[in-house]
């Protein structure tokens, strides 16, 4: 009975064996096909430059930009990069990318350009897309993001739906829907701001997909919409003061173009006083900052003086304003 029953178990591993073998049945696999970048509606100047490519060609729609492949746009030039992710992202006339990164970690997008100079406009559908700059570093996840490289090695985005973000060595700020940030420079630190009129345009003039966003992100952020025109302010009328002109008022201190308290007082004239600071009793002096002028002279062997102008105003007993202690009358020594 044992043995029959230790030939069964035989036979089934046997089977078992033989069934995860080359002539059994396939495995399925769950590999996920690899992402593509797609270039579309290409408009006027536009190159490409493949990875083993020495030099740029002419770009046509449906060419498949490698990774590493560069694209560059002309003063005319504009195209769209379909992503098989289902993101695309539009380039503007003279910008230079190249695609750093298109790959799936854990089932989930992420792109990586890096961008030299111009503007691209991403609509995100999944995962996250990433453009470095001179100046920083723009992320978006989720799903609306415009990054601007300039010529001057600074950069602007704008962030009309999702979260975005701008980073550089300095820092890092997190930007929603309707904000902007902007780095000058690698060395300095990133800014924040809402988005402007002429932003909100540039979205709705470049992206038709941005109509349905906009309203939406103008009444809950307050911003202005993108149909609305500054009412223009009058300004008053400039008036020119200085003392070459003569022309200040009755009340102005022309020395230091303040008003005085005592008009009366500009009547009497201007008083120079000779301030010493030696011996080191006579410091600290008082009375300084009530004249508009303080000239500094010297007076040889490495000594100098205070020449103060009192005009407009009479100096004051000043009281200290610091701390409790009694004010010390006696030298120093």
């Amino acid at each position: 009975m044992k043995i029959k029953t230790l030939l069964a178990l035989s036979l089934i591993l046997l089977i078992a064996a033989a069934c995860s073998t080359s002539g059994g049945a396939a495995i399925p696999s769950t590999a996920s096909a690899p992402l593509t970048a797609t270039l579309n509606d290409i408009q006027g100047q536009v190159n490409v430059k493949q990875p083993a490519e020495a030099e740029f060609t002419s770009a046509q729609n449906g060419l498949v930009l490698q990774t590493g492949g560069q694209l560059e746009t002309g003063e005319d030039g504009r195209a769209r990069v379909e992503l098989s992710s289902g993101t695309f992202f539009r380039v503007g006339p003279n910008s230079q990318f190249t695609l750093q990164d298109l790959k799936a970690e854990n089932e989930i997008p992420l792109t990586r350009l890096q961008m030299e100079f111009g503007k691209i406009w991403v609509i995100l559908s999944a995962g996250s897309l990433e453009i470095e700059t001179p100046a920083g570093v723009a992320t978006v996840r989720g799903s609306y993001l415009y990054v601007e490289a300039r010529p001057d090695k600074s950069v602007i985005i704008t962030c009309l739906e999702g979260d975005c973000s701008l980073k550089n060595e300095i820092g890092i700020v997190n930007i929603v829907a309707g904000q902007a940030a902007s780095i000058e420079s690698s060395t300095s630190t990133p800014r924040t701001r809402d988005m402007s009129a002429e932003e909100f345009n540039a979205w709705l003039t470049i992206n038709p997909e941005s109509e349905s966003i906009i309203p939406a992100v103008t009444a809950t952020q307050g911003a202005l919409p993108p149909t609305s025109t500054p009412t223009p302010q009058p300004l008053s009328a400039p008036i020119k003061l200085g003392p070459e002109l003569n022309q200040f008022p009755a009340d102005y201190n022309p020395l230091s173009g303040q008003q005085v308290e005592d008009p009366a007082l500009l009547q009497t004239p201007a008083l120079l006083v000779s301030v010493s600071h030696f011996p080191a009793v006579a410091r600290p002096q008082a009375g300084l900052s009530f004249a508009p002028w303080v000239f500094e002279f010297s007076i040889t062997e490495g000594a100098t003086r205070f020449l103060a102008t009192l005009y407009g105003d009479f100096p004051e007993p000043e009281t200290p304003v610091i701390g409790n202690c009694e004010v010390r009358r006696t030298p120093f020594t």
